[in-house]
């Protein structure tokens, strides 16, 4: 019962940090900003819910950007991940629950921590500690500012990940190594693809592990088969994700990814100093002159973690564990270090990992083991492991060291090395001179680090020395107020990674130059919405716009718009661009203005190209670049249709279609012809494309680099284009099995259970 007490109190304090966190959210009904949450997660979702609900298909492509691209596949909409899933069905708008969404899994990480360190033997009140660290961590709150909301599901489930994997490793049980796989699995469907791959490497060190300290060789065997039931079910259990996201690899522009893009956002060994001073590099944005690009996120989870480091012992029954954390700390941190460090290389030959970015990612990883340590070195503190002699003598230790970091910071701030070290930091880094005022917002976040660093060791430091000299005799009461610090410690800095918006202010729900482009009712495409709305804004509208905002776009409209291409008149009137967002008057032959409101004018090309037209005019090229050169030539007019696959001679005229029906994945028309004809479709070349002509397969062509087109008979012909979602559909069968399989496991160990007692009985 006092556990429970126990329990109920601990939920209680963690429920009321986590509505410190995200008051603005639940009370006001801002929505909590996230650069790419505005931008793709939420409007891919509502982009997923007018699917489902308005047009009757799956998400599985996206008409809106490039063109079009493959949505399910692409890997940056959470369709089939459960929360997401449920508020698509219920037709809720994402951004409405999306704080709830970061909630919940703020506690999912905390319980799978909880669940996790008790798995090691160690006490509820460490586990208690551990699971509010890593629910207060770098790597899951700040990346909420950068909108990652797939980073942070995936994040918050790694916890999980290793409690049923050791489970798993040491009790031999089926179940757990599903149970594994459904984790894994879950991070996939969030589309933390990478997250996964690191979380599933972390669980093959943890196999080696166990297989050293096993002596039986066939429970050797038996470990290393369950890993692979493992990685296996992991991709059976996500398969309506795993093989749409398979079969889109190669159409990414990141199949040609260079070595520069994969070692991108390494992160530099000087930078862990951000781990006891998270400011001294600058948090974000202009204030950061570190060795990355930019930074949104921050890997900080605290000093009070660090400070129970040196109490780890190796004497214990679990020293074989301990140092398996320690090594995977070391390994993890170094793979972080990407170009910086010896080790990341290797994975750029590595299938999967090669088309992975931003190593500093690896500390996800780090960061776990590095919690659960110090959990260790709390647990040897409150059990009294370690001698009284040696206890105080770590103690004094940890204390004349912070004294002299502290010192020496304080020192080195007084008399301008840490200016200095910025200013020329600054410069080798960012290439430029660092303005005053920012070098002043660095200073003085740097002087507040070393202030805070001072009252938060010295608070720690007492409330240890109070507990081990018993004057504060409930361990209960010594973990509260460590969790306290350790909130006040993290608040302070995480805190700058929660900004507060109505959603209205960041998406415009009314606006004249959108309903003047919403009159229009036939498939169009509009240049320069982004630049006045925001990136990827026209989703939200059902406006389909030329460009977007996506981390694995398309790899031919990548190449197209590299090549200069879309600049071309002629190229955009075929790509069925037929509106122009301009911020200055212009005189063009063929465009109309429509409308203009505060300086932005909207101009009609009148000689844009349907999205489906039929043609005569057929040219064909063997090689695919010498489409592309001869689009970028003056001769190109945009009428001509050429193709790279053979078209039979024959004599072809224009004939007349009437788009039937258009939905994001069909698009149905009637043509008639008298001598036979090539319909073309401006959407974006991509294999799952089909073309029916009166229900009968045709073939489909390539045409103009990037866009489909088929040759229609003479006569009057129903023509449909569907998107093919067999892999899909073929994932969703799969996974549907491997779940009966699992709930049929799950039973049948329950059974047994049951069986047993009743034999025992």
């Amino acid at each position: 019962m006092e556990n429970r007490k126990e329990k109920i109190f601990v939920f209680l304090l963690f429920f009321t940090g986590v509505f410190i966190l995200f008051k603005e959210a639940v009370i006001d009904g801002k929505f909590v900003f996230g650069h790419d949450a505005v931008n793709i997660y939420v409007a891919f979702n509502e982009f997923a819910r007018n699917a489902i609900h308005k047009f009757n298909c799956l998400p599985s492509w996206i008409p809106d950007i490039y063109f079009g691209m493959p949505m399910i596949a692409s890997s940056s909409l959470l369709f089939f991940y459960p929360t997401d899933l449920i508020i698509i069905l219920l037709n809720i708008p994402y951004y409405k629950f999306y704080v709830y969404d970061i909630i919940i899994h703020l506690f999912i990480a905390c319980w799978g921590m909880y669940l996790y360190l008790r798995s090691i033997n160690l006490s509820r009140f460490s586990a208690y500690f551990g699971a509010s660290v890593i629910m207060l961590s770098g790597f899951i709150l700040s990346y909420i500012y950068a909108g990652h909301i797939n980073n942070v599901k995936a994040a918050c489930l790694i916890p999980f990940a290793f409690y049923f994997s050791h489970k798993a490793f040491s009790e031999n049980n089926i179940k757990y190594f599903l149970s594994a796989a459904f984790i894994l699995s879950l991070q996939m469907l969030a589309t933390g693809m990478q997250i996964m791959a690191y979380t599933v490497l972390g669980i093959l060190f943890y196999l080696i592990y166990f297989l050293l300290i096993e002596k039986d060789k066939n429970k050797r065997i038996k470990l290393v088969i369950y890993f692979s039931v493992i990685c296996v079910f992991s991709l059976l259990f996500s398969a309506m994700q795993f093989l749409p996201s398979l079969n889109y690899t190669n159409y990414s522009w990141r199949e040609d990814f260079s070595f520069e893009h994969f070692v991108s956002w390494s992160f530099h060994p000087f930078e862990l100093i951000t781990f006891i001073l998270p400011n001294f590099f600058g948090l974000y944005n202009e204030t950061y002159w570190g060795f990355m690009p930019f930074i949104l996120t921050t890997y900080y989870f605290g000093v009070t973690c660090l400070l129970f480091l040196p109490f780890v012992t190796f004497s214990s029954q679990h020293k074989n564990l301990y140092l398996f954390f320690i090594i995977n700390i070391i390994i993890f941190t170094i793979l972080s270090f990407g170009k910086y460090g010896i080790l990341y290389d290797i994975f750029y030959y590595i299938p999967v990992f090669k088309q992975f970015r931003n190593p500093s990612r690896f500390f996800y990883i780090a960061t776990f083991f590095l919690i659960v340590l110090s959990c260790v070195g709390l647990e040897n503190i409150i059990k009294r492991i370690l001698n009284e002699k040696i206890l105080f003598k770590r103690f004094k230790i940890i204390v004349y060291l912070m004294i002299v970091i502290i010192f020496l910071s304080f020192l080195f701030f007084i008399t301008g090395g840490i200016k200095e070290m910025v200013i020329t930091g600054y410069k080798n880094t960012k290439g430029g001179n660092i303005d005053f005022k920012i070098l002043e917002k660095i200073l003085d976040n740097i002087k507040s680090d070393i202030i805070y660093l001072f009252f938060i060791s010295a608070a720690v430091l007492t409330i240890f020395y109070l507990f081990i000299t018993s004057r504060i005799k409930s361990v209960f009461v010594f973990i509260l107020l460590l969790i306290l610090v350790n909130f006040i410690d993290n608040y302070r800095i995480e805190k700058n990674f929660l900004k507060f918006e109505y959603f209205e202010n960041l998406v415009i729900q009314k606006h004249p130059l959108i309903d003047e482009l919403k009159k229009d009712k036939n498939p169009f495409r509009v240049i320069n919405f982004d630049q006045i709305f925001g990136p990827n804004r026209g989703i939200y509208y059902g406006i389909e716009m030329v460009s977007g905002l996506h981390g694995l776009a398309p790899k031919y409209f990548m190449e197209m718009q590299n090549r200069g291409i879309l600049n071309k008149l002629n190229i955009n009137r075929f790509f069925n661009v037929k509106y122009y967002l301009i911020d200055r008057e212009i005189n063009i032959p063929d465009f109309t203005q429509v409308h203009a409101f505060n300086g932005v004018y909207l101009y009609k090309d009148i000689k844009s190209k349907e999205r489906l037209f039929t043609t005569n005019k057929i040219l064909y090229i063997k090689d695919e670049q010498s489409v592309l050169n001869l689009m970028m030539s003056d001769g190109f007019t945009g009428m001509d249709a050429i193709v790279t696959d053979f078209l039979p001679d024959s004599i072809l005229d224009e004939g007349q279609l009437n788009i039937k029906k258009y939905s994001p994945v069909r698009i149905e028309s009637d043509v008639i012809t008298q001598q036979g004809t090539f319909v073309v479709n401006t959407t974006s070349y991509y294999k799952n494309w089909k073309v029916l002509v009166d229900g009968t397969p045709s073939k489909l062509y390539k045409v103009n680099y990037n866009a489909l087109g088929t040759y229609v008979p003479p006569g009057t012909h129903n023509i449909l284009f569907y998107f093919d979602e067999k892999d899909i559909l073929v994932g969703l069968i799969l996974a549907i099995l491997s779940y009966l399989f699992f709930i049929v496991i799950l039973s049948s160990n329950k059974i047994y259970a049951i069986i047993n007692n009743m034999r025992q009985q």
